[in-house]
């Protein structure tokens, strides 16, 4: 099976990195990583609440 979005991620990156620079390209997709893992702890801590609550959030 063909996925196009897997098949444009090298020519996405390539024009991502001519755009911003590998620097700055690294620095995004390590905050995009950060952000993945803080709303994915999120969604955890969310389903062990019981039915009806809100879970706390905390202010980064």
């Amino acid at each position: 099976d063909f996925d196009l979005f897997q098949g444009a991620y090298p020519l996405a990156a390539q024009h991502a990195a001519r755009l911003f620079g590998a620097k700055q390209l690294a620095s995004m997709l390590g905050e995009a990583k950060a952000a993945e893992r803080s709303w994915r702890a999120l969604l955890r801590r969310e389903s062990r609440q019981p039915r009806g609550q809100l879970p706390s959030v905390e202010v980064l």
